[in-house]
């Protein structure tokens, strides 16, 4: 079996058709009708009244879009939810958009006219959050738990928050979208270190692919209680056009939003194998994004299993967060320790427990990226491979012969289903 990946900069891949258990993928769906899809979904808000029924013209409107690593298309999306803002009369100098980076790096001015479009960005103010700019977060109240919520001040400036995002399986939240465009949107790092550390010691099969699970919880409580009142969320198809639409309240919507992602995104798998070859086609600026398609290979390989990750990351492991490479995937425990010192943040923690599940504790994984340097995928912990036939070839001699072999393509967003 010949198999190409869907990047230039690496060759194709033969895999031995006695081990081939067989290539998974999302599927191909593509939107009838995408304008049709927003202006309906719009139309009919699920646990809300429609926007304009609820916001008046001289009260204030934050809107927080997702960022670069998202493909969500706010630029077709925005200037429906701008129409309806125009039909209640709220002036232009009452609507702020703030992005919601989560402890991402800030995005650049091409990037952001890009995501929004240039009539947004000529119109609206338009701002990045940043979790580090300590001046800018404000704390709003404390949660159920004990944790403090500490928020953009521009949360509280606003008399409705909308977001903007969209829906897919998540390692941690087990979906997108939701509250999570406040947290961690628009958190500060405690707040949002809170919020992924909660997934510490809960089987990834019990939280990915899972809309109601203890962290999407946690996650519904802070993001009502920092006043997000309303959401716009996409399920997207490969090339980031909109397949559904949920709009309205940000947990009953999003919980709906969840059973459409799952129809698009959940892939049968025939069962779990030796050797998981994947790539994170699509979601792969840097490794700390990449790591998204961990997760469903990590599901699907046996343990004591070997993975094999191609990924781009033009930006290397991590802008915003370089401790990762500094210390790399270790064993969890070592992990949970590191943060109890305070040598690693918690989200920085919950980042690194979701490799080291796979490649450290239950398995082995070779890592092949033209962004990365093979001294420092050695130096986070995973095999190296000139590319990856060789990665497979090196696989099946410490595997054997008969083992099993699995393809994910573009693993990032896939949800396997047994």
């Amino acid at each position: 079996m010949r198999y190409s990946f869907p990047y230039e900069f690496t060759e194709e891949i033969n895999i031995p058709d006695r081990n081939f258990l067989g290539v998974f993928q999302v599927k191909s769906e593509k939107p009838s009708n995408e304008s049709e899809i927003i202006q309906k979904a719009i139309a009919n808000p699920i646990g809300a009244p429609r926007i304009k029924d609820i916001i008046k013209p001289d009260e204030k409107v934050l809107i927080l879009p997702d960022d670069v690593t998202r493909k969500t298309p706010a630029d077709r999306i925005l200037p429906f939810l701008i129409h309806e803002l125009e039909e209640i009369g709220v002036p232009d100098e009452n609507v702020h958009f703030l992005m919601s980076l989560g402890t991402h790096r800030k995005m650049t001015q091409d990037e952001l006219e890009k995501k929004l479009g240039g009539e947004i960005i000529n119109r609206f103010v338009v701002s990045n959050h940043h979790w580090e700019e300590l001046d800018n977060l404000h704390y709003i109240d404390t949660s159920s738990q004990g944790v403090p919520i500490y928020i953009n001040k521009e949360a509280l400036k606003a008399d409705h928050i909308i977001g903007v995002g969209c829906i897919f399986p998540h390692a941690v939240a087990g979906y997108s979208g939701g509250g999570k465009i406040v947290i961690p949107g628009i958190t500060g790092e405690a707040t949002c270190g809170d919020m992924h550390w909660a997934m510490y010691g809960i089987p990834p099969k019990q939280l990915y692919g899972v809309a109601r699970n203890p962290v999407r919880e946690i996650i519904n409580e802070f993001s009502i209680k920092a006043g997000l009142d309303y959401i716009l969320d996409a399920i997207l198809d490969n090339d980031g056009g909109v397949l559904g639409m949920v709009v309205g309240d940000p947990i009953e919507a999003h919980y709906a939003g969840c059973d459409i992602a799952k129809d698009h995104y959940g892939v049968t798998v025939p069962g779990p194998a030796d050797i998981v070859i994947f790539d994170s086609y699509g979601s792969d600026i840097e490794y700390w994004q990449a790591i998204k398609a961990i997760t469903p290979a990590g599901i699907v390989m046996k343990d004591n299993g070997i993975v094999i990750q191609v990924a781009a990351c033009p930006e290397g492991v991590s802008v915003s967060h370089p401790e990762v490479l500094e210390f790399g995937y270790r064993p969890l425990i070592v992990v949970e320790d590191m943060m109890k010192q305070g040598l690693v943040n918690k989200s920085v923690a919950a980042h690194m427990i979701q490799a080291s599940e796979v490649v450290v504790d239950r398995g082995r994984g070779f890592l092949i990226s033209p962004g990365i340097s093979k001294q420092d995928i050695s130096r986070l912990g995973f095999l190296t491979a000139d590319n990856p036939q060789d990665a497979l070839d090196r696989a099946l001699a410490i595997k054997g012969e008969n083992a099993s072999i699995i393809v994910l393509r573009a693993a990032g967003d896939l949800l396997p289903i047994f």
